[in-house]
């Protein structure tokens, strides 16, 4: 991270500005020529005595740090013990809640986007693709994304975050697993001529760490509805938006749940299981065996798939990694909560936002996405 990024965030906790201190950083040009210092490794910390690592040019916004990452702890210790402000006992009145909500779901997104390949497809779509529907969701052009600031609220592995910096934008990616970590090592590769200005951050959307009223556009797609409460999550982020802004989300849209088979080329109800069913059982799970056990389901389907389209000369386009990808997203987190598009441009309407329309890609089966305008305050 930049050290001026450092005004775009502040204490989940508190609402404090930080402060920064840094232990490692890196020399680096913008596209101009302007040399700046990438910060690597170093602290975020309040007067209260809140703290928060960076680490890996990451900074890591989640409650009681020191027993997330105590390997940075003990790296830096004597560095940490020349801060006076520093107060390492401090720990967040959160974190309890935080073990039980929320780090269920950090493992689980973890483990899936860590084995997510960056450069495969995401949800069978390629990176042009997933771009365009951006440009939908949020109702505005390439152009439009020119000078912008711009919150992508649940970034994944930050792969798309890093691509619309393309277009001119300085844009921040926030995710509650450590997946975030993939574009940043890959931020230069995705946009190489506007990679400083990408902030990537670890962090709770549940309790965000940014000031209220900062971004011109923000956009939420497939992440609320995995939190505890996808209406306190929607407040806690549309809070976030400028006046003037624009905020956009898609979530899931309620249906009966997909149904997988059985057995191979047998689609019938009676041989096959509701995933609505298996998600009574499989949260509880653990990720590892609940990860090997839908890889080994997808292996030996997409087997006979494969073979039954190569003798017929067709082409089987979804590979194996995708299916298990889609599936344990559906199965695996410990949310999943489904809604109607009436009820989320009430939320808008409730937060201030005018012009709310349904700006969802026409034929998606899963879900909706629903775009609106921040009234400006008097």
């Amino acid at each position: 991270m930049r050290s001026t990024h450092c005004s775009l965030i502040v204490c989940p906790e508190s609402g404090e500005k930080l402060l920064l201190e840094s232990f490692k950083t890196n020399a680096e040009l913008t596209k101009e020529g302007t040399s700046f210092e990438d910060i690597e490794c170093g602290i975020l910390y309040t007067l209260q005595g809140f703290h928060y690592p960076v680490i890996d040019g990451i900074p890591r916004m989640l409650p009681n740090p020191q027993k997330l990452f105590p390997g940075f702890y003990s790296k830096w210790k004597a560095e940490l013990h020349k801060i006076p402000e520093l107060k390492l006992s401090t720990v967040s009145g959160s974190s309890l809640q935080f073990i039980t909500d929320y780090q269920p779901t950090l493992k689980r997104f973890g483990r899936e986007w860590k084995k997510h390949n960056l450069e495969g497809l995401t949800w069978g779509l390629d990176q042009e693709t997933r771009i365009s529907h951006f440009l939908t969701y949020m109702d505005i052009s390439k152009e439009e994304l020119k000078n912008k600031l711009i919150l992508d609220a649940g970034a994944g592995s930050g792969q798309l975050t890093c691509k619309l910096a393309n277009y001119g934008c300085t844009i921040v990616g926030i995710d509650l697993s450590p997946s975030i970590e993939e574009g940043w090592r890959n931020r230069k590769k995705f946009s190489p001529g506007n990679y400083q200005n990408i902030l990537l951050v670890q962090g709770n959307l549940m309790n965000p760490p940014f000031p209220a009223n900062t971004f011109e556009l923000i956009h939420s797609s497939g992440v609320l509805h995995h939190t505890p409460d996808t209406k306190k999550a929607f407040f806690k982020v549309s809070d976030l938006c400028k006046p003037g802004g624009k905020f956009a989300v898609w979530l899931y849209s309620i249906n009966e749940g997909s149904f997988l088979p059985v057995f191979p080329f047998i689609s019938k109800r009676f041989l096959s299981v509701n995933t609505k069913t298996l998600r009574k059982f499989t949260p509880k799970l653990p990720a590892a065996f609940l990860y090997n056990s839908i890889l080994t389901y997808v292996f030996i389907h997409h087997s006979f798939y494969k073979l039954n389209t190569l003798l017929r000369g067709r082409k089987h386009e979804q590979t194996v990694r995708e299916r298990v990808t889609s599936l344990f997203d559906c199965l695996a987190p410990p949310f999943v909560w489904q809604h109607d598009p009436e009820d989320v441009m009430r939320w808008f309407k409730m937060s201030g936002y005018t012009e709310i329309k349904d700006c969802s890609i026409p034929g998606d089966p899963d879900g909706f996405n629903i775009c609106g305008v921040k009234m400006p305050t008097d």
